[in-house]
This record gives C-alpha cells, sequence and structure tokens, in this order.
C-alpha cells in the first residue's frame, strides 16, 4: 500500500529566485546569483540526505516575493527498538 509520508514547507520572504534557475538549485556546486558566502553544496546535501531516507524535495519561488522550500519522509519507518542491556 501507500506509505504515509510527512510533509515539511519551509517559507521566507528574501529576494526569492527567478524561474530560470529554479530547475538547477539542488545541483553541486550550482550558484542561482553572485553569493561570496555559498560554494553551491547546501541544497545538493539536503537533497541527497532527504532521497536516501525516500524523501522528496523541492521549491517554488517568486523573485521579490520570496520562496518555500518544501520536502516529504516516510511517516512511519522500520527501526529497531535498542535494547538495554543489564536491565534485568
Amino acid at each position: 500500500g501507500d506509505q504515509p509520508y510527512a510533509v515539511v514547507h519551509v517559507s521566507d520572504e528574501g529576494q526569492g529566485i527567478a524561474a530560470e534557475h529554479l530547475p538547477r538549485i539542488f545541483d553541486r556546486f550550482y550558484l542561482a546569483g553572485q553569493s561570496k558566502d555559498s560554494v553551491g553544496l547546501g541544497l545538493y546535501i539536503c537533497k541527497g540526505l532527504i532521497e536516501a531516507m525516500g524523501g522528496k524535495i523541492w521549491a517554488v519561488s517568486e523573485v521579490g516575493v520570496g520562496s518555500t522550500f518544501s520536502f516529504t519522509l516516510p511517516a512511519e519507518a522500520d527501526i529497531p527498538r535498542p535494547v538495554a542491556a543489564g536491565l534485568d
């Protein structure tokens, strides 16, 4: 069946990202602007981590309005519970 997912949205009211940059913002080393403080890895790493956990990440943005970054993660995971030793 379909697995339930948690969805997280993070929005800002920053400068926004131009439409022509959106398809590439999750690419390694891609810089959408002239940032001196970025090497273009943050969103690439986020995408890798989220996809490794079975989720998806995307963004919508409008220049002069802001951006919303969203991601999904499986809401239920088959994680073994830790067993405490010596608590008889």
